[in-house]
Parts: C-alpha cells; sequence; structure tokens
C-alpha cells in the first residue's frame, strides 16, 4: 500500500508517518524541502518539496529525496 502524506514534517504528519509505516505502507512526504531529513528519519519512503510542481522525468519538479541521496524529478 502507498500512503501520500501531505504536511508530513508537522505533528500530525509526523505521527502519521510513523503510523504508516508500522501498517507496512510505503510512504511519501511533501512538506517544505527543509524537513527532507527530518521527514526521511521518521521512516518514510521518498520526499517530495512542497515547492516544486510534481511533472514526471522534469528537473524543474523541485528536489525528491529517497533514503540513499537526493535525485531530481519525480520517479514511480
Amino acid at each position: 500500500q502507498n500512503v501520500l502524506i501531505n504536511g508530513a514534517g508537522g505533528c500530525v504528519g509526523s505521527m502519521a508517518v510513523q503510523i504508516a509505516k508500522a501498517q507496512g505502507a510505503r510512504v511519501t512526504g511533501v512538506d517544505e524541502r527543509r524537513k527532507a531529513e527530518m521527514i526521511l528519519a521518521l521512516g518514510a519512503d521518498r520526499f517530495i518539496g512542497a515547492s516544486g510542481r510534481a511533472r514526471r522525468g522534469s528537473p524543474s519538479s523541485g528536489a525528491t529525496a529517497e533514503r540513499g541521496g537526493l535525485s531530481w524529478g519525480v520517479s514511480e
């Protein structure tokens, strides 16, 4: 199961990340780019910077972070 959590770096969002991971979901967190490291540390599998517009494969999509490093664009 895949879960997208908007505001994953906030009080409720950070709890939602942890609960979803505990239930075995693949979690994508969306929030400000400065919160990427914290959201991934909470257990999210992916992070999407809220200031970017999501377009597949576009370098202008904003930062997408996954555990193990940063990349550009939104991947499936």
